[in-house]
Order: C-alpha cells, then structure tokens, then sequence
C-alpha cells in the first residue's frame, strides 16, 4: 500500500473482493475432494491484522 498510495482509498472494496474470489475457489476445491465448505462469508480478520506480517491470529491452528 506504501507505494502506491491511491489504492488505498479502495483498500478495504479491493480486501473484500479478493476475500470472496479466494473463498470461492478454496470452496471449489473442498467440494471437489468432499469436503464440506466452512469459509466464512466475511474475512474474519482485519485489511491491517493481515497487512501486519507480526500479526498471528489467537485461534489459529499450526497444522504439522
């Protein structure tokens, strides 16, 4: 965002868009291995927890 600073007006539209696209397909991809598909509809963390390469979620699971 720090180079091109004009996006960020559209940040958070640009954070949701891609958001949906991404839970689309990882959707597709559950359903064709059987999986059912438990992807929220809304990203449950925040444009700057993501942007934050500090930031790691409470509940998240480091799967080995």
């Amino acid at each position: 965002m720090d180079a091109t600073p004009s996006l960020k007006h559209y940040s958070d539209e640009l954070f949701n868009k891609a958001w949906e696209q991404a839970r689309r397909a990882a959707g597709k991809s559950f359903e064709a291995y059987g999986e059912e598909v438990l992807i929220p509809a809304e990203c449950p963390y925040l444009l700057e927890q993501v942007l934050n390469s500090d930031y790691f979620p409470e509940n998240a699971k480091i799967v080995s």
